[in-house]
């Protein structure tokens, strides 16, 4: 049974995570955790204060939107008897609320949206409630562009830094995206084609096919200064219905003063992107 957190801020971008994640479910046996996270309500005066009863009205309405997502999606799954929902209000910051919830209950992975390309230009110099959540979330995190309907997962986008981790990420990715990938096109991009190692990236392929036999993996190298870019315009060309990444760990020196290729791809992702982090 798959264990599925979907954190909502009832906008439309959360409906379109909550009804890609009811189709990705299908038929099979799940629980479903909705949770939406009320920050701290501050009152004007001299001196800020925290509004209690605000926050409880937030918390009142909040429980209401989250028991008509869960009618929606008992109404969906009335066939499926094996899909169980929950729901859940919390206070505090929100993607650290998510990621404790995550780690609460198990989650085999976080569904959520993310407006991609339709991100304002501060939401990219600061961040916003996706990129935090998939800083150190310890499960997958499958982030939904808004707008997007769902496709059946035929056809994927693996980016690749030839690490031999690599199998074991696309493995997992292939398992929790069952019942069945067919095609991935696993993607190494360097900044001159002149500089990269042949055998090396020869190898790898080879590795990387004979670690994934019931898959068709294609290999592709592209030259490229802009890694997120072309990983964004394959996932177009192809017709792919999901790109797959590995976040690693950063230092807090490199968090400071350099954005991650997976933060950076999820201001231009117009499909699904899946983040596989390092736990």
């Amino acid at each position: 049974m798959k264990k599925i957190l979907i954190p909502t801020d009832f906008s439309q971008n959360s409906n379109d995570a909550f009804s890609y994640s009811m189709n990705l479910i299908g038929n099979s046996k799940a629980e479903i955790h909705l949770i939406h996270v009320v920050e701290p309500i501050v009152q004007p005066s001299d001196v800020p204060i925290i509004a209690p009863n605000l926050i409880k009205m937030a918390q009142d309405d909040a429980e209401k939107a989250l028991k008509e997502m869960e009618v929606l999606g008992n109404s969906f799954f009335e066939k499926n008897g094996n899909v169980t929902l929950f729901t859940k209000v919390e206070n505090g910051n929100i993607s650290e609320r998510i990621k404790r919830e995550a780690k609460h209950i198990e989650a085999d992975m976080i569904i959520m949206g993310s407006k991609g390309s339709q991100h304002h230009l501060i939401e990219k110099l600061l961040g916003t409630v996706s990129t935090a959540v998939i800083d150190e979330a310890p499960c997958p995190v499958i982030l939904v562009p808004v707008n997007y309907t769902f496709k059946p997962i035929d056809n994927l986008i693996f980016a690749t830094n030839l690490s031999h981790s690599d199998p074991f990420d696309l493995w997992k990715a292939a398992e929790i995206l069952l019942p069945k990938v067919n095609t991935v096109r696993c993607i190494h991009v360097v900044k001159d084609l002149k500089e990269k190692d042949n055998v090396l990236i020869e190898e790898f392929a080879k590795y990387m096919i004979s670690h994934s036999p019931s898959v068709n993996t294609i290999f592709h190298i592209e030259e490229s200064a802009n890694i997120e870019e072309v990983i964004s315009n394959y996932s177009l060309e192809y017709g792919a219905e999901m790109i797959v990444m590995h976040k690693t760990k950063q230092t807090i020196f490199h968090q400071m003063f350099h954005h991650s290729h997976t933060k950076k791809m999820v201001y231009l992702i117009q499909v699904p992107l899946l983040v596989m982090n390092e736990v």
